[in-house]
């Protein structure tokens, strides 16, 4: 298991102390896993909701010693609440982020920005060489952080993702070289 604390000061003129961690069900004591993925199927059903992930499909994913959940913690003086989460694959050289996402009420506090570096940092120590991710082409907000941390489109899958409105909307494949 893998901490990485910082203070975030700010929300609410509030100090309080964010924790990220690194879990899978091979590293972490079981019950605590069985939480983080129930709050993050949460925040899931918030950004996702009709295509959000489960806890059992999240939970099925971490089974395996190669998908990893990174989650960022707000701990208040009587809760843990998880308000960012990355699931992320790695095996040899490649990583891949399957799912990242920020609690409605913590965006654009550079809670996904932390969530990336830390990804990095572990990807690097481990000697991984190169990380993917795909992103919707009209979710311009991520396309900016992921091109300010350095990422490069490297193909497009056209119609991927269906739309609210019915229409279909282009998936980007990007890739950070490590």
């Amino acid at each position: 298991m893998i901490f990485f604390l910082f203070l975030v000061i700010g929300f609410d003129k509030i100090a309080s102390m964010i924790q990220i961690v690194n879990s899978n069900k091979q590293s972490s004591a079981n019950n605590d896993v069985v939480q983080d993925t129930v709050q993050v199927a949460s925040i899931e059903h918030l950004l996702h909701q009709a295509n959000a992930w489960s806890a059992t499909s999240i939970d099925a994913l971490i089974e395996s010693k190669y998908n990893h959940l990174l989650v960022v913690k707000e701990w208040t003086h009587t809760d843990e609440t998880i308000i960012g989460y990355c699931l992320y694959h790695q095996l040899f050289e490649i990583g891949e982020v399957l799912r990242i996402g920020t609690h409605p009420n913590w965006q654009r506090q550079g809670i996904a920005l932390r969530l990336l570096q830390q990804l990095i940092a572990i990807l690097k120590a481990d000697n991984v060489e190169r990380l993917l991710l795909e992103v919707r082409a009209d979710n311009t907000p991520a396309i900016s952080l992921y091109n300010k941390l350095g990422f490069m489109q490297i193909d497009c899958r056209k119609g991927y993702y269906k739309s609210d409105h019915g229409h279909h909307v282009d998936a980007l494949i990007m890739q950070l070289m490590l």
